[in-house]
């Protein structure tokens, strides 16, 4: 069944209403974080993911594109894979970092 014209109107101008007083985060907002750092955390997680050995996508891509062997990129990974850790650590430690240019773009 199809719901009328004016409820869907009433429910859109309800949600234009509530923008940005809801989430779709709650644990997030429960534990008091900021979703904006979340989710750059999260992607930086999964980078990392990808950069490590023996299953990262990233390694795959290295060795098809450069015709090296496995045990050759593996060994070129660690100096990355510490500056992606450490960056991780730094955005853990100081949010500022992670939630400067948003601050500074939404003044």
């Amino acid at each position: 069944m199809r719901k009328s014209k004016h409820v869907r109107t009433r429910r859109m101008e309800e949600g234009k209403e509530n923008w940005g007083k809801q989430s779709n985060a709650p644990v997030v907002d429960a534990v008091g974080l900021d979703p904006v750092l979340v989710g750059t955390i999260i992607t930086l997680q999964v980078a990392i993911g990808s950069a490590t050995p023996p299953f990262g996508c990233d390694i795959f891509t290295a060795i098809a594109v450069f015709k090296r062997p496995y045990i050759e990129v593996i060994r070129g990974t660690p100096p990355f894979i510490f500056i992606l850790l450490g960056v991780a650590v730094a955005l853990i430690f100081f949010p500022q970092i992670a939630l400067f240019a948003r601050d500074l773009a939404f003044r």
